[in-house]
This record gives C-alpha cells, structure tokens and sequence, in this order.
C-alpha cells in the first residue's frame, strides 16, 4: 500500500515511477508493484535490470505517434 496519498498524487495507473538494481516500481490502484522479472510485448520474460525502462513510462498504454 502507498504510504500517504501524496505519494501517488499525479501517477497514473501502470506508470513506472522507479527503478533500480532490484526491480521496477509500477503505480497501482492501492499502492505500488515491485517487479524483478517482466515481459514486454509478445518477447520471454526478461530481468527489469537488463531493460532501460525510463521512469514516467506507462505500461499498458498505446504507443503514442511520433510527431510529424
């Protein structure tokens, strides 16, 4: 569970908001997720420390375009 609702304020719902050596942190509903091993897309589950994963992503979102 999230300690204070501060500290969700402004996360939407799948977004990573740290990594580290460990694993990755995702925002849920109710707190945080602690992943050490994902899969993205349709590839093997993989370690989160061998993906560059930035901070602010949001899994399970639609890509967005590029800008033209």
């Amino acid at each position: 569970m999230a300690p204070t609702f501060g500290s969700v304020r402004g996360k939407k719902l799948g977004e990573v908001v740290s990594t580290g050596p460990d694993g990755v942190r995702i925002h849920a509903q109710g707190g945080f997720i602690e992943v050490s091993r994902l899969r993205l897309g349709e590839g093997a589950k993989v370690k989160s420390s061998e993906i560059n994963l930035p901070v602010g992503t949001i899994l399970g979102a639609p890509p967005t375009p590029p800008e033209a």
